[in-house]
């Protein structure tokens, strides 16, 4: 909360797991994702070239967690750290948000 990439996810029509936290861009570990038990993940990671393979391992990394957005494989990642600075190119992150929200 208090983060302009919640601020937008709100506005396209999502939900966030974590609604009480009092930091921003807070890092949630696994316990905390066991306890929420949410039904999707976005993930940002920098990379922008982030492809199918690095996808595939994303994948991996999950398979252990027991949680609905893992079972369901609502893991999705946001490539590219444009989508983290508030700027003209914000509707790109409204754009991906829309898409993942499309996917649901």
């Amino acid at each position: 909360p208090g983060a302009f990439i919640n601020e937008m996810w709100i506005w396209a029509g999502g939900k966030n797991a974590f609604p009480d936290l009092t930091t921003s861009f807070v890092h949630i570990n696994r316990e905390d994702l066991l306890t929420v038990n949410p039904d999707i993940i976005i993930e940002f990671k920098s990379n922008k070239n982030w492809g199918l393979e690095q996808d595939r391992i994303n994948q991996r990394e999950w398979k252990d967690v027991k949680i609905i957005a893992v079972k369901n494989n609502h893991i999705f990642v946001i490539a590219g750290n444009h989508f983290l600075i508030p700027g003209p190119r914000m509707y790109l992150l409204a754009k991906e948000y829309s898409r993942i929200l499309r996917k649901l």
